[in-house]
């Protein structure tokens, strides 16, 4: 089942009924997902406090404050820290809901891992910035769908995952792999090295049909674009045009040549600057060392250290020559 519009998509829009015929590939059945068939409204606003799980502890319960969303999505960043912890929930999701759930279940909002204040100072600063919200309305928040039965996925199937590297990126992707009697698939997205492939549930909520993100009003990454920025929308170039110098002595004079490599095209342009003298590379420094004995270099004795359980006793030193150049 396929939930592409059939209305045309825009230049800098993946086109998956193309792209399906192009690579010769099935899109995976809307059943095999965790999602919802028609993509829940997003009736969100960014400013709008609520709770959520804090991402690196799944056991607290944080106030969290939305800083942007894109379609289903919200972006949410955890109150008390800044934007290098922000991650994205979808409207439906389990980890967020409406603030006050906590207190009736007779539960504790906590400050998140991270806290940029001493942690006994979180009731002040809740009371202070918190408390007063604004909160988010309780219709706002969606059920959840329901979970497949099983892992339904097959190998080399087309689907649409979100980045982990980029979480705020949806890109096209292929299950590469269903291992037998396990929960979960490996992932490769479309266009990037099998060094990106990942392992996710089959019932995860980072995963969508074909079609869905654009039905709920979120773009996706063409193959082989750009990456964006993980804390912006910012674009990156995925192939930057870097320079190294390379320093090599001249034959005829005591001057220099400077040989900048172009590390994307491969080419170079030699150079040439006067300099004062030569410079010797630190296999010079070998060379005398095994040409001319007359140098000398001391002996460092290393002591190894146990501290466990040994009271910090030294134990077993051993003298070991190092060659030290100044």
């Amino acid at each position: 089942m396929s939930l592409t519009p059939d209305a045309s998509p825009e230049d800098d829009e993946h086109d998956w009924d193309s792209y399906l015929i192009e690579t010769n590939s099935e899109a995976a059945p809307a059943c095999n997902f965790k999602q919802s068939l028609i993509p829940p409204k997003n009736e969100f606003n960014i400013g709008e406090k609520l709770e959520t799980i804090d991402p690196r502890n799944q056991d607290s319960w944080c106030i969290g404050t939305i800083v942007d969303k894109e379609g289903a999505r919200l972006r949410i960043r955890l109150d008390g820290t800044d934007d290098r912890n922000d991650f994205w929930r979808l409207v439906d999701s389990a980890d967020i809901r409406y603030y006050g759930t906590t207190e009736k279940l007779r539960g504790q909002i906590v400050p998140p891992l991270g806290f940029q204040q001493n942690s006994t100072r979180w009731a002040k600063y809740f009371e202070k910035n918190l408390k007063n919200g604004p909160f988010a309305p309780e219709s706002c928040f969606k059920s959840r769908p329901k979970q497949p039965e099983r892992n339904l996925f097959k190998k080399g199937q087309k689907l649409e995952a979100v980045d982990p590297k980029h979480p705020q990126l949806i890109c096209p992707a292929t299950v590469n792999n269903v291992i037998p009697g396990d929960y979960r698939i490996v992932l490769s997205l479309d266009g990037l090295s099998s060094s990106n492939n990942f392992k996710v549930d089959y019932s995860s909520r980072d995963i969508f049909p074909v079609g869905w993100c654009k039905s709920a009003g979120i773009h996706i990454a063409k193959v082989g674009g750009h990456l964006p920025s993980r804390t912006s929308n910012k674009i990156l170039p995925t192939t930057p045009n870097k320079q190294k110098t390379i320093i090599s002595p001249s034959s005829n004079d005591s001057s220099y040549s400077s040989t900048t490599t172009d590390e994307k095209n491969n080419n170079s342009v030699s150079k040439r600057k006067p300099t004062k003298k030569e410079r010797k590379s630190s296999i010079d420094y070998d060379d005398v060392q095994l040409n001319n004995n007359k140098k000398k270099y001391p002996i460092v004795t290393v002591y190894w250290n146990y501290t466990s359980d040994n009271g910090g006793m030294l134990l077993n030193p051993q003298n070991i020559s190092l060659t030290v150049i100044y």
